[in-house]
């Protein structure tokens, strides 16, 4: 079985005219904006990044169930039992970290699972193997049950970095034909909390409206490409083309509203 991660039940997509009755919804999800629409979801990195970054352990921190689910933050307590989980990728002491020899576990909420090699996911529009996207060789559950599979099981790197640079990654859990996708971040030191700061819960688009994550996407792209004139240009155009989408969009809800009342 064969999905892509950010696909599915990771994003919720809505368009970028929006209401602001969805807007007030969401405020409180993870989002980001992308060609003129604000996703609920983490969004996949699109740079390569190397192996060996991803090595380390993650604790769960947000999970997005299948719609109609909303997304729910992990909140972490010393007296929980089991915890709530986690995800540690290896990398072989001394050697350069490969696709093959990359292994690890996955523990959430008392089931254990182990992992031994990744590949490549193919990508969305299937035009080849997509960059930070990947599916497990190999994987087991140690103990079985009717809810246990072994396969469509993946994970990919984030877009946004931790406080500490490191990306997050995002672990699919695949049960039949639903999916529970789970944000993790790396922990830096053993037993250190890894809950977000506020300043990770604003690159994440925690607790920002529609209007707020799009200002501060065009901000970014403003921003790595420098102050050029091409740049202000590239700006002003995606501002064009929203304001014509917010418009059309606005004249349809208006069409359809006036064949309802005929």
């Amino acid at each position: 079985m064969s999905s892509s991660l950010s696909s599915s039940s990771s994003e919720t997509v809505t368009d970028w005219w929006f209401d602001p009755e969805e807007s007030k919804r969401d405020e409180d999800y993870p989002k980001y904006f992308e060609e003129d629409e604000v996703i609920v979801g983490f969004k996949q990195r699109e740079t390569p990044i190397s192996l060996s970054t991803l090595c380390g352990v993650y604790r769960w921190t947000y999970e997005f169930p299948d719609p109609p689910e909303p997304p729910t933050e992990v909140n972490y307590s010393k007296m929980q039992t089991p915890s709530p989980g986690s995800l540690t990728i290896s990398c072989p002491s001394g050697r350069k970290a490969t696709l093959k020899n990359i292994f690890g576990k996955v523990e959430h909420f008392g089931r254990v699972g182990t992992f031994s090699g990744i590949k490549r996911a193919r990508a969305r529009d299937g035009s080849g193997l997509a960059d930070n996207h990947w599916e497990f060789v190999t994987f087991h559950w140690k103990k079985q049950d009717r809810d246990s599979q072994a396969d469509g099981h993946g994970l990919f790197a984030a877009a946004v970095d931790d406080d500490s640079n490191e990306p997050f990654v995002m672990f699919r859990f695949a049960s039949g034909d639903t999916w529970l996708d789970v944000a993790a971040k790396k922990e830096r030191r053993k037993g250190q909390t890894t809950e977000l700061t506020t300043p990770e819960r604003t690159r994440l688009g925690i607790g920002l409206t529609y209007p707020e994550v799009r200002t501060a996407a065009l901000a970014s792209a403003t921003d790595d490409g420098g102050d050029s004139s091409d740049d202000l240009s590239e700006m002003s155009s995606l501002e064009d083309e929203s304001e014509r989408k917010r418009k059309n969009g606005r004249e349809e809800r208006g069409q359809r509203k006036k064949r309802r009342s005929a």
